[in-house]
């Protein structure tokens, strides 16, 4: 039985689909990518218990509540802020509260329902635009390979994190307004869907709003087209062709704002900031001149990372040196210009916004990729194959093999990228948690004293509500735990370092360990109990002498 090509494409959302659910497999049960998802999961696991709280609901018993006022509290800035005696995690409420009712129903896995059921629809808008573009079925199966297999979105199907759900919202509002072109611009229901939708995306992921600026500038710079202004540029670079942008764009843009306006409500009622917590440490926490050098340094990381994990896209930077050799002249080409604007007009805007790179990370910290910048993979594609079908059609038959060559040489790079390296980079990654984890749900020790919030984010969402956690990194604070715990009639805690930053206080010996209270000498004694994936843990035991 012969294929038909019209079900190549679908053929390779099948493939893609495959290939997101192994990934599913990948991921042990209570882990997590990221300390960011540890804290989202804390949170979400609390809403699904039917605390309808936003802050972290600290422990009934008063010892603990008082350890963590005296700074034994498991978190701090920038992950949580504690703001009127309440503790918040500094990313939205949202992510955590819609997918709270999965976790409730299905438990852990529940939470990577929406991760993975968002990056199929992304790929199913994604293919009804190719439909709408008139693309054939080879450029079409390319480009669903490019942004399947080659391009760093996929992975984070297997990743408790909002990226996915955020980017199908503005994918889809953004397909909705620029394929409009056919029904000559927006009608007032699309216009009202689309900015809506586009305004939902910033409800989960705040450098949106860039996107948002975006497209508002696009909308008017079209409406401006059409004007006395550019009248002698409208015919030279074919600026009509934007004509479809302008109407209802108003109506387009007070629905986004109008959306973007009711999550910054809910941030005012909830944090007292219409912010939110994540905004105040952007916004507030650093000086101007800082502030820029940090965004220089971003857009360069962010730029050259874009690339190095979606390397397609490098194509539209040897598109113009491929046009040179085209036979007849070229004319002005503004869609690849406006592409390439509204690409550095993205990353600017990101670059100002989010927090800065640290320990040698790009701007946005662990992750895969440029997850920032993610709206841009599916517009640079759509662009790419069609400018690649354009090629083929205008130039040389040479040169339309040429291009195709690069493009064949840059998917592969790309897949052996985001799906060979990616896959192995996300089994590491969980292999590193997973026994530190199982060793703490089998522990009768309820008391947990860490190095550093990093193993508190890993793991605390993945161990039973009765452990409890406090951040102990020097002998001052390790004489508050242990006085707090002989007053509960506790004599032993577990102890685990972060393996990425120094933690000397279980390596000393119990004699440089006392602690001197009344008529009592208290010593320490820690004693190894190996490593756990990635993290050494220990158990500490309080041995209590009475003076003679």
């Amino acid at each position: 039985m012969k294929l038909k090509p019209f079900y190549l494409p679908l053929l390779i959302i099948l493939a893609g689909i495959v290939f997101s659910i192994y990934l599913q497999w990948q991921v042990p049960d209570g882990v997590y990518f990221s300390g960011d998802a540890g804290l989202k999961a804390l949170l979400a696991r609390q809403l699904s218990d039917g605390i309808l709280h936003f802050d972290l609901v600290p422990p009934a018993q008063g010892w603990v509540r008082d350890l963590w006022a005296q700074g034994l509290y498991p978190y701090d800035k920038p992950y949580v802020y504690n703001v009127a005696d309440k503790y918040y995690i500094t990313f939205p409420f949202t992510f955590p509260l819609v997918t709270a009712p999965f976790e409730a129903l299905f438990g852990y896995r529940g939470l990577y329902l929406i991760p993975l059921i968002s990056t199929w629809a992304i790929w199913f808008i994604f293919y009804w635009v190719c439909q709408q573009l008139k693309l054939n079925n080879l450029d079409t199966s390319l480009a669903l390979i490019s942004l399947i297999f080659a391009s760093p979105i996929t992975i984070y199907s297997a990743m408790y994190w909002e990226h996915t759900l955020a980017l199908v919202l503005a994918f889809a509002g953004t397909a909705i307004l620029f394929v409009s072109k056919e029904l000559s611009g927006l009608s007032i229901k699309n216009a009202v869907i689309s900015g809506s939708l586009i305004g939902l995306s910033v409800w989960f992921r705040p450098e949106f709003l860039c996107w948002v600026i975006t497209l508002a500038v696009l909308v008017y710079f079209a409406a401006l087209t059409q004007t006395s202004l550019l009248a002698s540029l409208r015919k030279k670079i074919n600026l009509d062709s934007l004509a479809f942008l302008s109407k209802n764009k108003n109506i387009f843009v007070a629905s986004t704002l109008v959306t973007i306006g009711l999550f910054f409500l809910c941030n005012k009622l909830i944090y007292n900031h219409p912010l939110g917590i994540h905004a105040i440490q952007v916004v507030e926490e650093s000086s101007l001149a800082q502030k820029l050098k940090d965004s220089w340094k971003s857009f360069r990381q962010l730029g050259f990372a874009f690339f190095q994990y979606f390397p397609v896209a490098l194509f539209l930077l040897i598109l113009p040196l491929l046009s040179l050799f085209k036979t007849t002249k070229s004319k002005f080409n503004l869609k690849l210009f406006l592409t390439y604007l509204i690409c550095i007009f993205f990353i600017i805007g990101v670059s100002l916004i989010v927090p800065p790179g640290k320990q040698g990370l790009i701007a946005g910290g662990k992750q895969w990729g440029a997850r920032f910048l993610f709206i841009l993979i599916p517009m640079v594609s759509v662009v790419t194959f069609q400018e690649l079908t354009r090629l083929r059609e205008t130039g040389r038959s040479i040169l339309g093999y040429t291009a195709l060559f690069i493009i064949s040489l840059l998917l592969i790079w790309g897949i052996h990228k985001n799906t060979y390296e990616a896959t192995g980079f996300l089994q590491k990654n969980y292999q590193g948690v997973l026994p530190a984890i199982e060793f703490l749900q089998k522990s009768p020790n309820n008391v947990i004293a860490i190095s550093h919030q990093y193993v508190a984010q890993a793991i605390e969402a993945s161990l039973r509500r009765d452990k409890l956690l406090f951040w102990v990194e020097n002998q001052k604070d390790l004489e508050k735990l242990s006085l707090a715990l002989l007053a509960q009639k506790q004599q032993r805690f577990i102890y685990i370092c972060y393996p990425h930053r120094p933690c000397e206080l279980p390596k000393q010996t119990s004699e440089n360990l006392k602690i001197y209270q009344k008529n009592r000498d208290l010593k320490i004694k820690f004693l190894n109990l190996g490593k756990f994936g990635k993290y050494p843990i220990y158990e500490g035991t309080i041995i209590e002498r009475s003076r003679l």
